[in-house]
């Protein structure tokens, strides 16, 4: 089923608005997914209340949705039509990652918002804008070989770099893009933990060598799955190191003075 379709569908039968994330599709496109006219031709577009923008970078082959920088002049161009076709739109939010501005700066924050000014007052003055209607076709082949809570459970895995005997983990580990999401999961793993132990991190870094860090901290993600907040993986990692028992002066300590740092603030 298409993403159009798919997203047609639920805004039809819940009767809601959608939020409509153009460099989520403009991403998607250039990945080899649907294209952002074909998502829209699937959709109601009176039903588009709001829409996001933001900028995004490549890595590994992949175009990717990280909210990085400016929007690309082809997507703001494309966003133009896009946006004049829209007759209830409310809001246009431009995104950006807060780790990401001290390299972009605020001024860069302020241009986009200008530029986003600029798109705001074309919003619904497309000719078709209010009469536009969609045909959404759904294909029918039949009941899904995979339920959604395989697929679930397969992606999860893949992930997180867990194994699993299932024929369509064996399909889905073939994709080119799952060490691409690998590396993005444990780069944000590894910030999290940065984050919330840096003296204990600096400690075993300065103690034991980088590449004996980054080789503990592979071992960790390759025995404990994520955890939904940074502490939570904190206090994960520092019971982790405590059965290693590494050889680090003091680490104990500084782990047990951070841990309840989170644990207990202001105390």
């Amino acid at each position: 089923m298409p993403d159009g379709d798919f997203f047609g569908a639920v805004v039809e039968k819940a009767e809601c608005g959608l939020l409509l994330d153009l460099h989520n599709l403009y991403a998607n496109e250039i990945n080899g997914r649907q294209s952002v006219e074909g998502f829209l031709s699937a959709i109601p577009l009176d039903r588009v209340w709001e829409v996001h923008l933001a900028g995004g970078m490549v890595r590994d082959g992949y175009y990717l949705d990280s909210h990085s920088g400016a929007v690309e002049d082809k997507l703001f161009n494309l966003s133009k039509g896009i946006i004049a076709r829209l007759p209830n739109l409310k809001t246009i939010i431009f995104e950006i990652f807060p780790s990401f501005l001290p390299l972009t700066g605020l001024d860069l924050v302020r241009m986009e918002v200008e530029r986003l000014h600029g798109l705001w007052a074309v919003r619904g003055t497309a000719k078709s804008a209010v009469s536009d209607r969609y045909q959404r076709v759904v294909a029918t082949n039949g009941e899904p070989s995979f339920s959604p809570d395989e697929w679930e459970f397969s992606v999860g895995k893949l992930a997180v770099g867990r194994g699993n005997d299932s024929l369509l983990f064996s399909e889905l580990a073939n994709d080119p893009a799952v060490p691409v999401i690998q590396r993005l999961i444990e780069e944000f793993r590894g910030s999290m933990l940065v984050g919330v132990l840096p003296l204990s991190c600096r400690l075993m870094i300065l103690t034991l060598t980088e590449n004996i860090f980054l080789a503990i901290l592979k071992d960790f993600w390759s025995k404990k799955t994520p955890r939904q907040y940074a502490s939570s993986e904190a206090i994960e990692f520092a019971g982790y190191l405590h059965q290693l028992n590494l050889k680090v002066p003091s680490l104990a300590k500084v782990l047990e003075f951070e841990i309840g740092s989170h644990q207990y603030p202001g105390r």
